[in-house]
C-alpha cells in the first residue's frame, strides 16, 4: 500500500536520503550506489538492460512502472503486461506452500510503511505460467522532496546457488556420515589400527590400539610411531619410514617380515602390520592394522616340534617301512625301516615310481595304479603279498596305503606302510598245514566211530532202553559235526594254499538252489522256520563247480537258519542283473553292527552275542573263498535289528578258465582271499 502521507505528491526522482539507491548497483548485499541521471542517462539505462538480476519500480501505489529485461525474463512478462499492475499481486501473492501471501506481510509493500530497505531470501515469485522460483530480493524506497515517490525491487532468482548450497550439505552430510562410519569401522576392528602423517606422528589411533599397546589414545596422539617401536629397532625403524613415504604402496598383511612391537610397560610382541597410504585434504596418512601373532607364533612352534619328533618316530622305526608317495606314485620321503626292508638307500629311491617294489607280473596287471585308484577313491587300500627287495629277493608284505589331502580336498599324496609278514605266513602255513594233517588222522577214525554207531542203532534191538538209544543218537550227531568240521577245516585249508581244483561244468543254478534249500530244511522246521524259495520259471545255467557252490550256500543257508529267529523267514532269491548271477539269501534275525562286518568272514570269528549258537566260524570264510574261486564275491548286507543279507555274484558267463603254465585250459585252482 502507498504510505498515506506522502501519496499524490510528485518531483524529481532521488533516493531517501537515509537508503542507497538501487538504480545503479545490482548488489543486493551491498549500498545501492548513487548515480547522477542527468549526468549519465544513457550509461544507466544500459546498465538497467546489462544486469542479471531483475530490476522492478514501483509507484506510491505498488504498481509497476519500469520492468528490466532480466525481470520480465525471469517473471515470463513482458515490461508492457508487467506496467501499470500491482507486483504483489502479480508475482507475489502466495508463499512457497501455496498458503495467499497477505499484503501487510509482505517485505516489499513494508517500505511504503516503514520508508526503509527491506531484505528477504528464501521467498519465491511467481510467473506468468504460475510456475514458481525461489528469489532474494531488497527492497528499497524512492523519495523526491523529502516525498514517497515509490519503490524499487533488484530481485536474483537463486535457484541454482539454493541447489549448490543443497548440494553441499549433502556433501557435507555424507562426508560426516562416512567419517562416523569410518570412526565406527575402525573402533569395531578386531586388530589395532594406527594413522600417522608424513612425519610419523601418530594422528589417530582405536580402541584397540589403546588396549594392545596400555597407551590412552591422547597419550598417543602427536607421538613419533617409533613409540611403538623396540628401542633397538627404532633407527632403523625411521629409514624405513622415509623410504617407505618416498614410495608409499599397500603393504598386505603376511609380507614376510619378522616384526616386533613394544607395549607401555617395555614388553614386546611379535606383530604382523599391513600399511595402506591414503590421501585426506592433500596430505598423506598411513594406516597402519597391527595384528598380534604372538599365538600363532606359539601354534607354529608347537606344531613345528610336532612334526620333528613325528619325523623322528618316523626316521627311527625299525619295524615299518613308512614312506610318502606324490599323487602318481613316485617316492618322496623314506625312514629307516623302509631301508632295513627294501635294501634302498634314500637317495637312490627319492623320486623312482614305487613299482620297484612290485613282481613283475603285479606290474604288468596294473596292481600299483590300482592301488593308488582304490586310496583316492575310498581313502585307503590295505594289500597282502609279494614284493620285491633291491637285490631282487621277495618278501610277503603288508601294506596300507592313505590317501593325503588338504583342507580343500586335494589330493596331495599318499603314506605308505609296510610290514614284513613273512614269518607269519610262515607261521600260517605250518599251521595250516598241521590242521591238514590232524584232519585226516581225524578222518578215519571219525569214519569208522560213524560207521560203528549207524550199525548199532540200525541192528539195535526194540527194548533197548531209551536213555542208551539217546546216548547212542548224541554219538551219532556229534560224530557227524565232527566230520563236518573236519571237512571244512581240509577245504579252508586247501582254499588258502591254493589248492582246490574247480571242476567246471554247465550247471542249472536253479536246480542247485532248490538241493540246497532241501538239505537245510529238516534243520528250518526244527525252529518253525519258512523257507521262501525265488527262481527263475526257467532254468538259469553258468559254468560252476556244481559241488562247491552248493556247499558255499548251504553254508550260507545254515548261517540264516542259525542266527534267524525262531518262527520267522529264510529267503532264497536268484536273479541275473547287469551281466552277472546273483544268489541272496536272507534271514530275519538280529542283523549284524557296521564295525562287525569286515570280520566276519575271518577264519573261527563269530559274531558279537552268538554264544548261544552252535558253529565254527568256518562257513562264511569258506563261501567266500568259493564264491572268488569262480570269479565273484561275497557280499553282506546288514543293521542290528534287520537281519542279514549274503549275496553271491558270479560273473554271468561262467567263471573264469584258469590256465596251466603251458597255456592250456584246465580246472580252476586257487587260494581264498
Amino acid at each position: 500500500m502507498p504510505h498515506p502521507r506522502l501519496s499524490g505528491r510528485s518531483a524529481t526522482l532521488e533516493p531517501a536520503r537515509d537508503e542507497p539507491s538501487a538504480a545503479t548497483n545490482t548488489d543486493p548485499n551491498a549500498p545501492l550506489g548513487h548515480a547522477s541521471a542527468e549526468r549519465h542517462p544513457a550509461q544507466q539505462a544500459l546498465i538497467l538492460q546489462a544486469v542479471g538480476e531483475g530490476i522492478v519500480g514501483l509507484d506510491p501505489a505498488g504498481a509497476v512502472t519500469f520492468a528490466n529485461p532480466a525481470a520480465a525474463a525471469m517473471t515470463g512478462y513482458a515490461p508492457e503486461d508487467l506496467s501499470g499492475r500491482s507486483f504483489h499481486a502479480l508475482v507475489h501473492h502466495h508463499h512457497a506452500d501455496g498458503t495467499p501471501y497477505a499484503e501487510q506481510d509482505c517485505p516489499i509493500l513494508a517500505v511504503y510503511r516503514d520508508l526503509a530497505v527491506h531484505r528477504a531470501s528464501g521467498d519465491v515469485f511467481w510467473r506468468r505460467d504460475g510456475t514458481s522460483f525461489p528469489v532474494e530480493y531488497v527492497g528499497t524506497p524512492m523519495v523526491a522532496d523529502d516525498a514517497l515517490v515509490g519503490a524499487v525491487v533488484l530481485f536474483r532468482d537463486i535457484r541454482e546457488r539454493l541447489e549448490a548450497e543443497a548440494h553441499q550439505r549433502d556433501l557435507l552430510r555424507r562426508a560426516e556420515t562416512a567419517e562416523a562410519r569410518f570412526r565406527t569401522l575402525l573402533e569395531s576392528a578386531p586388530d589395532p589400527i594406527v594413522i600417522t602423517d608424513r612425519r610419523g606422528e601418530i594422528v589417530l589411533v582405536n580402541r584397540q590400539a589403546e588396549f594392545a599397546f596400555g597407551y590412552t589414545r591422547e597419550a598417543l596422539q602427536g607421538q613419533p610411531i617409533e613409540v611403538l617401536v623396540p628401542p633397538r629397532f627404532r633407527q632403523g625403524h625411521v629409514a624405513h619410514r622415509h623410504h617407505y613415504y618416498a614410495h608409499a604402496r599397500t603393504r598386505p598383511m603376511g609380507a614376510g617380515l619378522d616384526l616386533s612391537a613394544q607395549r607401555r610397560d617395555g614388553s614386546e610382541f611379535p606383530t604382523e602390520i599391513s600399511l595402506s597410504p591414503v590421501e585426506s585434504d592433500g596430505e598423506l596418512l598411513v594406516i597402519s592394522v597391527i595384528r598380534d601373532i604372538t599365538e600363532r607364533h606359539r601354534a607354529a612352534e608347537a606344531l613345528r616340534e610336532s612334526e620333528e619328533r613325528f619325523r623322528l618316530l618316523v626316521q627311527n622305526v625299525q619295524d615299518y617301512a613308512i614312506f610318502l608317495l606324490t599323487p602318481d606314485g613316485h617316492v618322496a620321503s623314506w625312514n629307516s625301516g623302509a631301508q632295513r626292508l627294501l635294501g634302498y638307500d634314500e637317495a637312490t629311491i627319492v623320486g623312482q615310481h614305487f613299482t620297484h617294489f612290485y613282481p613283475p607280473e603285479d606290474v604288468a596287471a596294473g596292481k600299483p595304479q590300482e592301488e593308488l585308484r582304490v586310496a583316492a577313491a575310498e581313502g585307503r587300500c590295505a594289500d597282502e603279498g609279494r614284493r620285491l627287495r633291491q637285490d631282487g629277493s621277495e618278501f610277503w608284505a603288508n601294506t596300507i596305503l592313505t590317501a593325503l589331502r588338504d583342507p580343500q580336498g586335494r589330493l596331495r599324496g599318499f603314506a605308505k606302510v609296510t610290514r614284513d609278514v613273512t614269518a607269519r605266513r610262515e607261521l600260517e602255513r605250518q599251521k595250516d598245514e598241521f590242521v591238514a594233517n590232524v584232519s585226516h588222522d581225524l578222518r578215519t577214525p571219525l569214519g569208522a566211530i560213524t560207521m560203528s554207531i549207524g550199525a548199532v542203532l540200525a541192528h539195535a534191538p526194540p527194548d533197548l532202553p531209551p536213555p542208551l538209544r539217546r546216548l547212542l543218537v548224541n554219538i551219532d550227531l556229534a560224530s557227524a559235526r565232527m566230520a563236518r568240521l573236519v571237512d571244512d577245516l581240509l577245504e579252508l585249508t586247501r582254499l588258502q594254499a591254493g589248492r582246490v581244483q574247480l571242476r567246471l561244468e554247465r550247471t542249472d543254478l536253479c536246480a542247485l538252489a532248490r538241493r540246497a534249500a532241501d538239505a537245510i530244511e529238516p534243520l528250518a522246521e526244527a525252529k518253525r522256520q519258512r523257507l521262501d524259495l525265488d527262481l527263475p520259471p526257467s532254468p538259469l545255467r553258468s559254468s560252476v563247480d556244481a559241488e562247491r557252490l552248493e556247499r558255499a550256500l548251504i553254508n550260507l543257508l545254515a548261517n540264516a537258519q542259525k542266527y534267524g529267529r525262531e518262527g520267522g523267514r529264510i529267503g532264497l532269491r536268484l536273479r541275473r542283473r547287469a551281466g552277472e548271477i546273483s544268489i541272496a539269501v536272507s534271514d530275519d534275525g538280529p542283523g549284524i553292527p557296521a564295525e562287525e562286518q569286515a570280520r566276519i568272514f575271518n577264519r573261527f570269528y563269530r559274531a558279537a552275542g552268538t554264544a548261544g549258537n552252535e558253529g565254527s566260524g568256518l562257513g562264511l570264510p569258506i563261501a567266500r573263498g568259493m564264491a572268488e574261486l569262480h570269479g565273484g564275491r561275497l557280499e553282506v548286507e546288514s543293521a542290528p535289528g534287520r537281519g542279514s543279507t549274503f549275496t553271491i555274484a558270479l560273473p554271468l558267463k561262467g567263471t573264469r578258465e584258469a590256465t596251466t603254465a603251458s597255456g592250456q585250459p584246465t580246472t580252476r585252482k586257487g587260494a581264498a582271499g
